[in-house]
């Protein structure tokens, strides 16, 4: 019986998060623009996402909201795509993948459901890491700062993002927070 039970488990939450992810990708298709293509990954305008995220495993994509040239200045966009593509680059949506595979063979552990949302947390912040850290010194702190608003104008929409766990203020908080750190090392 705990076999079968385990496996309805597993095939649920990854038919689930499957089915969630594949209902947004269409609808988020139905209606993009193709902008351009900056080597591999096509970025594309979508009234399906409220701000710009990175998807595609085979087919890598950054979409952006319908409003993302009114909505962000010059300078928060070119950040904003540019996190997009570091997620590609870093073969995150590929770790993402494993991870739910992870997720949905410990199911029934609750540490596994945290352990994801402080693996995606870290995420994001390596990603946001590697931005900056790509910023020459005496910019960085300008650059922080439109990167921060890059960031709080993308979490403002009504949709969840697949590619923004935040689920508290204090985790916004946290990473708006660690934008404004110096980075440490060599």
């Amino acid at each position: 019986l705990l076999p079968a039970l385990w496996l309805a488990g597993f095939v649920a939450v990854l038919g689930v998060a499957l089915y969630r992810h594949r209902n947004w990708l269409r609808a988020m298709l139905a209606d993009a623009t193709p902008l351009e293509s900056i080597g591999r990954v096509q970025l594309v305008m979508s009234a399906a996402v409220d701000g710009p995220v990175a998807t595609g495993l085979v087919r890598p994509l950054v979409a952006v909201p319908k409003d993302f040239f009114a909505r962000y200045s010059q300078a928060e966009r070119k950040l904003a795509i540019e996190h997009e593509l570091a997620h590609h680059r870093a073969g995150d949506l590929w770790a993402n993948a494993a991870a739910l595979v992870v997720l949905a063979a410990q199911w029934f552990n609750p540490l596994a459901w945290w352990g994801l949302a402080a693996f995606r947390f870290d995420q994001e912040a390596a990603c946001d890491a590697r931005i900056l850290g790509a910023v020459a010194a005496p910019e960085r702190p300008v650059q922080a700062h439109h990167y921060a608003r890059a960031i709080a104008k993308s979490l403002a929409g009504p949709r969840l993002l697949l590619a923004a766990p935040m689920t508290s203020g204090r985790e916004v908080k946290e990473r708006l927070q660690m934008l404004t750190k110096e980075p440490q090392g060599g």
